[in-house]
């Protein structure tokens, strides 16, 4: 569907803008890719991050796994059963939609899913598969099918040289904090992309990337059409670095990234955003265990529309990762322009801070907790109201956790989960408890 400035906003249903921006922190949009670095190796069987964990069904699709396995072919199926207070995503005292008839529900979810690991010498190749659906008790309209496939390889180029390939594509029911308000609707997103770094013995290293993303929306409602929020990404990364000692580097990077909106358009003009970064970085890393990253720089973000707003200023990232063999941690804060998500408004400026702990306290039982707070001014175009809806929302997160394994193929889990939004206006605030069950078999 394209969009003119001067068509008139259908339907009952508000459309609005609302990207949790923590997010960002397991997944940065494309024009904020960070500088290509060797991907840190840790123990077999390590306890690290798991933003699924964390997010829930505000995750993002390609979340890594909590657990580090071991090469091969792996597979699992699982069933996690869910009650939540607010499915509906509604504030206090406010009036319901309509298109729910409960605001509380019950939801399952089964899913199975394929892993595969394989060293080919100084290669390696690796790919994901996975198959769900949601199930709500009450709300049926809410029923979705979830798919994922991922795949990556990593080549050897000589002795100095190595190169990454990558490819995604999933489609799933939309996260709920993309848009304000909840209806059955679906995100389908598709990812490509590369990059390809060298090192000289002098401890100096050169690398670039590449992606490519396209995002899809579509709502089984037929008062709301989503597919003004589509659109097309491309981003390109450049860094240069400098070793420090064996476990160091620090150096400059620049960033481009464009997002093309491809159903927006303004006196025949369509929608188009970039945004530009340099910056300085850092990392250190002490054993296998622990590492350190930072980053700070400049970005500025244009659009190519007359009137719109646009972006300048500070953008930085600070994160520390401890994975152990008993105990996991991460912590990590900053602020950052994004766009390109897919999401209602054209792109957010934002301030995040994270922190989550996990601990495996014998071989069965394992604990974890988390808490995350965010805060994020959105963007639009005047001219069309679907991007301006929310100007900005804050949003507070706490999840509780533990596992136990009954054996090495069954496993259950138990998370509680809080989430509160602030928004302006305030028709879109909402608080939410959930708690979830979950039984997972792996082979």
């Amino acid at each position: 569907m394209r969009i003119e400035a001067a068509d008139r906003v259908k339907g009952r249903a508000a459309f609005a803008g609302g990207l949790l921006v923590t997010l960002v922190v397991a997944s940065p949009a494309l024009a904020q890719m960070q500088p290509p670095t060797p991907r840190q190796q840790f123990n077999e069987g390590a306890v690290i991050d798991d933003p699924q964990r964390i997010y829930g069904d505000d995750s993002d699709s390609f979340s890594p796994l909590a657990i580090v396995g071991s090469l091969g072919l792996s597979g699992y199926a699982a069933l996690a059963t869910e009650y939540s207070d607010n499915v509906a995503r509604v504030g206090e005292g406010r009036p319901m939609s309509s298109r729910f008839e409960s605001k509380s529900d019950w939801i399952f979810r089964p899913a199975a899913g394929l892993n595969f690991s394989r060293a080919l010498g100084r290669n390696n190749i690796s790919g994901n598969a996975s198959i769900g659906r949601s199930y709500y008790a009450r709300n049926s309209n809410l029923n979705s099918n979830r798919f994922a496939l991922s795949g990556v390889g990593d080549i050897a180029l000589g002795q100095a040289c190595n190169t990454s390939l990558r490819a995604a594509w999933s489609r799933r029911d939309t996260q709920k904090d993309s848009f304000e308000e909840v209806v059955s609707s679906q995100t389908a997103r598709t990812t490509i992309g590369g990059s390809v770094g060298c090192s000289t013995q002098a401890g100096i290293s050169v690398s670039a990337g590449y992606n490519r993303n396209w995002v899809r929306n579509d709502s089984n409602d037929p008062d709301v059409d989503r597919s003004f929020a589509d659109v097309n990404s491309q981003a390109a990364v450049g860094s240069v670095g400098y070793r420090v000692g064996l476990r160091g580097q620090v150096g400059v990077s620049g960033n481009w990234g464009k997002n093309i909106y491809v159903n927006q358009y303004v006196n025949g003009v369509q929608n188009e955003t970039e945004i530009r970064t340099i910056s300085g970085f850092g990392s250190y890393r002490i054993g296998n265990t622990l590492s350190a990253n930072a980053s700070i720089g400049k970005t500025k973000l244009t659009s190519n529309i007359e009137g719109s707003n646009g972006f300048s200023g500070m953008t930085w990232n600070v994160g520390a990762t401890y994975a152990g063999p008993r105990m996991g941690g991460n912590i990590s804060m900053g602020r950052g322009a994004n766009g390109g998500w897919g999401g209602s408004a054209n792109y957010s400026v934002s301030r995040f801070f994270s922190i989550s702990a996990s601990y495996r306290a014998n071989d069965r039982l394992s604990f974890a907790t988390g808490y995350s707070h965010s805060q994020a001014d959105f963007y639009g175009i005047a001219a069309i109201p679907e991007t301006e809806v929310s100007s900005r929302n804050l949003n507070d997160r706490v999840f509780l956790g533990a596992n136990y394994a009954l054996n090495s193929m069954l496993r259950f889990g138990l998370d509680l989960n809080h989430h509160r939004r602030s928004s302006t206006p305030a028709d879109y605030s909402y608080k939410v408890n959930s708690v979830v069950f979950s039984l997972q078999a792996r082979i």
